[in-house]
């Protein structure tokens, strides 16, 4: 089969022939039909993390496809059955076969073409479990999202408003057209205006960016106030003296989660956005447009 692979630190990711893997007892072989491109996957691909990977490997991430075969352990999904889920840290999805653990499949959203089905597991997974799992939050609370145009950050915008959540987010103009159809109570354009300024008092900080936006946001928390981020940690010591929850976090496996987020958008409450889709083959161009901010936001889809 066709793999994209890394093969030393490095060196650009070229496709080549290798074995079609086959599942163990807790796996499942699914013919991948398109694997969306997400922030991690550059970062690997680039070898930011060689320290806790190995080379040769598989790039990829995310991905939806069909069932080949399960092994003996495996229940929830037969042979034939349309599929999306994530590998994180692991790799594998950027070829025509993948194997995946029993939690990292499930059953695709009906009411989705793979294209779309594959650009959603990563995001949404990490936007519905930093929102349930991490900040816990609730019906009422004030949120505010950094970086809500990008692919967490609108999903968590949308679970957060299915709450009863009021929902301030931070983003460029050059994506108010797609923040505000997301249905926020308020956006801010950060480059013109310092959300310190305009947010007013939060319970909850979801920021799907780090950095310095971290340190700053604790203004404009509540005491005793929660932030979570997917991004770099700053200022831990000062949130534990002003008494606020900060930590950072990275999604887990679950079907049961990838089973609700699918049953919220085959219900029609939550929305998915493909930018650009790029043939398999062509995957070097998708990891340009990926990182290619200049018109707005991208999720971008290869297909295979």
């Amino acid at each position: 089969m066709k793999a994209v692979r890394i093969n030393q630190w490095g060196q650009p990711a070229q496709i080549e022939d290798i074995d079609r893997p086959s599942p163990a007892s807790d796996e499942v072989l699914v013919r991948v039909h398109a694997a969306s491109i997400n922030p991690i996957d550059v970062i690997v691909a680039a070898g930011y993390l060689q320290a806790m990977l190995t080379v040769p490997m598989t790039a990829g991430t995310d991905f939806a496809g069909e069932v080949i075969t399960v092994g003996a352990d495996v229940s929830h999904v037969n042979p034939g059955d349309s599929v999306y889920g994530c590998i994180a840290l692991r790799g594998g999805t950027f070829a025509e076969y993948v194997v995946v653990k029993v939690a990292e499949v499930a059953a695709k959203p009906s009411s989705l073409d793979s294209i779309q089905a594959a650009s959603v597991p990563l995001s949404a997974l990490t936007a519905w479990q930093g929102l349930n799992r991490s900040l816990k939050i609730k019906a009422g609370e004030r949120l505010l999202i950094h970086g809500v145009a990008g692919n967490v950050g609108s999903f968590a915008a949308q679970f957060a408003r299915l709450s009863g959540v009021e929902v301030i987010g931070t983003a460029a103009a050059k994506d108010e057209a797609f923040v505000r159809s997301l249905g926020l109570n308020r956006w801010i354009d950060h480059t013109k205006t310092k959300f310190e300024e305009e947010a007013g008092e939060v319970d909850a900080v979801f920021a799907s960016i780090g950095g310095e936006v971290i340190p700053r946001s604790f203004a404009v928390m509540k005491p005793a106030g929660r932030l979570v981020t997917t991004g770099q940690m700053a200022g831990a010591d000062e949130a534990q003296q002003r008494g606020l929850q900060a930590t950072g976090m990275a999604c887990e496996a679950s079907i049961d989660d990838l089973a609700a987020i699918a049953r919220l958008i085959d219900a029609g409450e939550v929305k998915v956005h493909v930018t650009d889709t790029v043939p398999f083959d062509q995957f070097q161009r998708g990891f340009e447009l990926h990182q290619d901010h200049s018109r707005g936001r991208r999720k971008v889809v290869l297909t295979l």
